[in-house]
């Protein structure tokens, strides 16, 4: 009579090894879409109490604000370089900018952008006075991906607003941006 060892086979553990690197595959890109959710939201609380001191500010001076020294606003990050030449403050950390943009008054917004990793060029954005592109919403948070320039979204056009964020894609936007308006 033959023995049998107490063990497993090798087709068993390739078996096993098959079955979690599957499961892996489908729970991994859950699981990376749910941690980016989780950083819009820290963009978003930040970028929500920047347009509410812009808006204080505006209610007081009758103007917007030209840099965030002027709000009553602690924000928790250092001073960082901006998306672009039209922004006249920066404050930012490793994950995101947040931007005020007061060159003209033509064109006031507070933005706060990826500046780097997957979703470099993707944020979102409050509008105060856009005369540049009337069909952006204003005041109003939206979902942007930047099309040119410093921090271009590499993406294909609506991973991060779109599919990732349940974006819709807003009519007749030809800035630097696409603009979604994304559920509050």
């Amino acid at each position: 009579m033959r023995k049998f060892s107490k063990g497993f086979t090798l087709i068993e553990i390739l078996v096993v090894i098959i079955i979690i690197g599957t499961l892996a595959a489908i729970a991994l890109p859950f699981y990376q879409k749910a941690i980016e959710k989780s950083r819009t939201v820290q963009a978003r609380q930040i970028l929500d109490a920047a347009y509410k001191a812009e808006q204080i500010y505006f209610l007081i001076n009758q103007t917007y604000a030209s840099n965030f020294n002027e709000l009553d606003l602690n924000i928790p990050w250092p001073a960082a370089t901006t998306w672009g030449d039209w922004f006249s403050d920066a404050r930012g950390n490793d994950e995101w900018v947040l931007n005020l943009e007061r060159g003209t008054n033509s064109n006031v917004s507070v933005m706060v952008g990826r500046p780097s990793g997957p979703y470099e060029g993707a944020g979102f954005l409050y509008q105060m006075i856009c005369t540049d592109y009337p069909a952006i919403p204003l005041h109003e948070p939206l979902c942007i991906e930047k099309k040119d320039g410093v921090h271009t979204f590499q993406k294909e056009a609506g991973a991060y607003c779109e599919t990732l964020l349940s974006g819709t894609l807003v009519p007749g936007n030809t800035g630097s941006y696409r603009v979604y308006r994304v559920l509050q």
